[in-house]
């Protein structure tokens, strides 16, 4: 199977600008690691883009959510052989005001 095309909506970017951005201020280090392997688990979705679940408590929209360490989750939604990363966010975000 071909990778699906990764496409980062413009709200997806902001979030990981700000995420980024909050965790350079301790440790830039860390907040370049963090870019690193975000872009590895994009990949990784776009190998195997069903890895993520439904959270039908925070929307009915057909998204995928896919956690990742830190505490952060993936939201993208698969369309027409592309996967749109749609937001990057932390688990202190009320999720539900989101969508």
């Amino acid at each position: 199977m071909n990778n699906l095309t990764v496409i980062t909506t413009e709200q997806a970017q902001t979030d990981i600008n700000g995420i980024v951005a909050y965790i350079e201020t301790d440790n830039k280090q860390a907040a370049y690691e963090f870019a690193k392997t975000l872009k590895k688990i994009f990949i990784y979705l776009s190998q195997y883009p069903k890895m993520g679940k439904k959270r039908p408590e925070y929307t009915d929209e057909d998204v995928l959510f896919f956690t990742i360490k830190w505490g952060y989750s993936i939201v993208y939604c698969v369309a027409d052989d592309k996967i749109y990363i749609l937001r990057v966010l932390s688990e202190y975000q009320d999720y539900s005001l989101l969508f």
